[in-house]
């Protein structure tokens, strides 16, 4: 079995290091010393070709992913070395501690071709980051007019991180596809030979613009743009960190962005009822969708953007969220 310090999923990848086993032998140097006699090397099998698995495992191609507690969950797009990490312990006052370095990252890229079963588990490590799972990931390899997976990884106690979700819209339209990020510490892999192939599982693609944003007492329309975003776990008091979100709406649709503002920030209206709830939603090419859930979202920037050559005025605020929660459909 190898060993991982660090296992990295991608909707939404794995790095892992082997070491190679060594024996150390003393000589005696001394006066008197007599040299030892060479001896011819024994006989050693050929080692199992362990590393080049797993790098055949960890680069672009198409992966079959199983969870131990719900079987068969679809298909990831890859898997690739996410480098060496460490992780940040946050104390009850706030400060950050870095921690010891783990050897290796895994990263792994997925989208709509995953279970609901795997976005649970995202959601739950929302909850409590210290919840693992465990399952398998193998390369699908093509055999003429049929597909198999000759080979496959087992990781064991992995542990979700982050998870990071690329920009949405700004340009991005329906063509473009992306994926969802999701960082795993696992406390150990190995490679276990062939598994299933996922089944019931289409090909719906995950489009950067095919997204919404809704906000209580807020048309809607005329969202452009919500940038990059994170949800990170830590080992500490303030488990789970929720970022704020950054929004960027037209001019036409930002009336009640502009009303919330003055009354959250400059006129003080902003208790726990003045908070709002709201949704992201993504929608996949077969209508299944990705809900994240926005909890005491308040409004802390609001800055004008003018007009340009080449893009209409437009308005960008600034959210904090206190509370996230993903829902597959």
């Amino acid at each position: 079995m190898i060993q991982l310090r660090a296992l990295r999923f991608a909707l939404c990848s794995i790095v892992l290091t082997s070491f190679a086993g060594c024996t150390l032998q003393s000589s005696d140097t001394g006066a008197g010393a007599v040299p030892a006699t060479p001896e011819e090397p024994e006989a050693v099998a050929p080692a199992e070709p362990v590393a080049a698995n797993i790098a055949a495992l960890t680069s672009t191609g198409r992966y079959a992913l199983e969870m131990d507690n719900g079987g068969s969950a679809g298909w990831i797009q890859s898997s690739e070395d996410g480098g060496a990490v460490a992780d940040v312990f946050v104390e009850a006052s706030g400060k950050k501690q870095i921690g010891a370095v783990r050897d290796k990252n895994l990263v792994v890229r997925a989208d709509f071709n995953v279970s609901p079963t795997f976005y649970n588990w995202v959601n739950d490590s929302w909850v409590d980051p210290q919840i693992s799972r465990s399952g398998k990931l193998g390369r699908s390899i093509s055999n003429g007019n049929s597909n198999s997976v000759p080979e496959s990884l087992h990781f064991q106690g992995a542990r979700i991180v982050s998870t990071n979700f690329p920009a949405l819209g700004g340009g991005n339209g329906t063509g473009a596809t992306a994926s969802i990020s999701v960082d795993l510490a696992a406390d150990s892999i190995e490679h276990v030979g062939a598994m299933a192939l996922p089944t019931g599982f289409g090909a719906p693609n995950f489009h950067p613009g095919n997204f919404s944003l809704s906000m209580d007492g807020i048309d809607p329309g005329g969202i452009v743009k919500i940038d990059a975003f994170s949800i990170a776990s830590s080992v500490g008091p303030n488990q789970v960190v929720f970022p704020d979100l950054t929004v960027t709406v037209s001019n036409q649709s930002a009336v009640k962005w502009r009303e919330w503002f003055r009354d959250f920030a400059f006129l003080g209206q902003n208790s726990d009822d003045k908070e709002r709830s709201g949704t992201i939603t993504l929608t996949g090419d077969n209508g299944r969708k990705l809900i994240i859930h926005l909890g005491h979202v308040g409004i802390r920037r609001l800055v004008e953007v003018p007009a340009t050559a080449t893009a209409s005025a437009a308005v960008k605020v600034v959210l904090y969220v206190e509370t996230m929660t993903l829902e597959a459909r």
